[in-house]
């Protein structure tokens, strides 16, 4: 008997329901009284971003359910990308680009501090910020304190959700 189903996570879409067999086949409730193997296929619904509507319903996923559970395992994200780096205090020198890991800012002579904030491509992905010399922290932004005439160099490192994938961003701060 199943009284429950994993969590499932598809990028884009949003989860509807379980049927048993195929898209048209019938909707499962639970519990569910398994006599044998049963496929399940998970229902999905594109998510139109920006207005929290649902767009087309469209089916895909699925596996076996056999005694023990049903499987519909969706690949955890490899994307370690930032979508977006966005600074407070000084611009960035060079105008922000995903494939681009290397940036530098410099803060006029009355400004002491920078805010940095990233925004990764997955939102399932970890940041994590390390300042000058320090460890990697956890964090979604930052503020960072530059002497005046020093240099501190900031990274950013994105870790896809599958966290196989990382990738660095280095921003190099100066003040005049």
């Amino acid at each position: 008997m199943l009284f429950s189903l994993p969590d499932t996570y598809k990028a884009g879409y949003e989860f509807i329901s379980w049927h048993v067999g195929s898209l048209s086949g019938a909707m499962l409730s639970l519990p569910y009284t398994l006599s044998a193997d049963v496929t399940l296929v998970a229902e999905w619904r594109l998510e139109t971003y920006g207005t929290g509507n649902a767009g087309n319903t469209s089916g895909t996923g699925g596996g076996s359910a056999g005694s023990n559970a049903a499987q519909n395992q969706v690949p955890k994200s490899k994307v370690a990308t930032l979508k977006n780096l966005k600074t407070k205090g000084a611009k960035l020198k060079k105008t922000f680009k995903p494939v681009r890991t290397s940036y530098s800012v410099t803060l006029p002579a009355r400004k002491k501090k920078v805010t940095i904030t990233p925004k990764a491509t997955d939102a399932k992905a970890t940041l994590y910020i390390k300042v000058g010399n320090g460890t990697y922290k956890q964090a979604s932004g930052i503020k960072v304190g530059v002497r005046r005439g020093k240099k501190m160099v900031v990274r950013i490192k994105v870790v896809a959700e599958d966290t196989t994938v990382s990738k660095v961003y280095k921003i190099t701060l100066k003040r005049k």
